[in-house]
């Protein structure tokens, strides 16, 4: 993937891996703990160890999904489930680990109030292109860490 790639919305995940997931997630949460990490993050529970089949899972959909996006795909098991339910992420960039180049976020549900998220991403030079897709389960939002 280069830097500058596309921006995409779009259903990443079938419904039976989102629900793998989330059984996943429930099953780990009650080790789970509360916390921040940084000033621009609300508290939230983490999730971030995954079984290999399942982060294979994970992989074999993202590739079949995104591989008619990008000329070179390469995914990484930096995979993270993350549980808020209040407050506001302040406005970021992503940290880029040596070449990793996009951050995506796939919504593991959709009955919740708030999960707004608000991608600038710059079409020109000057000009910026402001995403705000709404947040659907299986869907994930694909975008440069940039």
């Amino acid at each position: 993937m280069n830097k500058t790639g596309p921006v995409l919305y779009k259903q990443l995940i079938s419904d039976d891996l989102c629900q793998e997931l989330l059984d996943y997630y429930h099953i780990k949460s009650s080790y789970l703990h509360w916390g921040s990490g940084s000033e621009k993050f609300p508290p939230r529970k983490q999730l971030r160890d995954f079984p290999s089949d399942l982060c294979e899972k994970i992989k074999k959909e993202l590739v079949t999904t995104l591989d008619n996006y990008f000329t070179e795909l390469v995914i990484k098991d930096n995979f993270r489930i993350y549980y808020s339910n209040f407050g506001t992420v302040k406005p970021h960039k992503d940290v880029s680990y040596t070449d990793e180049t996009h951050t995506c976020l796939i919504y593991l549900s959709d009955t919740f109030v708030g999960g707004i998220l608000t991608v600038k991403h710059p079409y020109t030079e000057i000009l910026y292109q402001y995403i705000t897709p709404e947040p659907r389960k299986t869907y994930g939002l694909l975008f440069p860490k940039d």
